[in-house]
């Protein structure tokens, strides 16, 4: 798909659902992911019983293919890791793609990934900033790498 506009709005994170701290995704955002020019960036949505229940945006980068952000309406991690087999069968349609990485930061994808089979490589910290106090001193924050650089940076060797 090319454009999260006049998507359901169940299709998007919603910290009910989990009962994580999520981060806002709007329709804005999510195609301001996919107009990424250092990334050939792709979106899928999500179904569930036939109704809208969560999206995959992957960017690729060389022969990596990162999944840049993913969401899906359940609490249950089997779902969340066939969420991300099918990332992962989407990010293997390009043949020249020789990695498929991911980023999660609490439990419920964590889990999912390890169910989906994918193996840990790197712990790294996460600061965060709640001048605020908006927070309220949770720690529960899903990350994945839209949150930063990190779905869209290269390293030159």
């Amino acid at each position: 798909m090319d454009s999260f506009q006049g998507v359901a709005a169940e299709t998007f994170p919603d910290p009910a659902v989990t009962g994580q701290v999520v981060c806002a995704r709007t329709p804005q955002l999510l195609d301001y992911f996919l107009a990424c020019p250092a990334a050939r960036m792709e979106a899928w949505l999500l179904e569930h019983a036939e109704r809208p229940a969560g999206y995959i945006v992957l960017s690729r980068v060389g022969g990596e293919c990162r999944i840049a952000d993913l969401w899906l309406r359940s609490a249950e991690a089997h779902l969340w890791a066939s969420a991300y087999n099918a990332a992962a069968t989407a990010a293997l349609r390009d043949h020249a793609t020789t990695e498929v990485t991911a980023a999660a930061s609490v439990s419920l994808p964590m889990e999912a990934l390890r169910q989906a089979g994918y193996r840990k490589i790197s712990i790294e910290p996460i600061f965060v900033r709640d001048p605020g106090g908006l927070l309220r001193g949770r720690n529960d924050l899903a990350l994945s790498l839209a949150e930063n650089d990190a779905f869209y940076w290269s390293l030159t060797r």
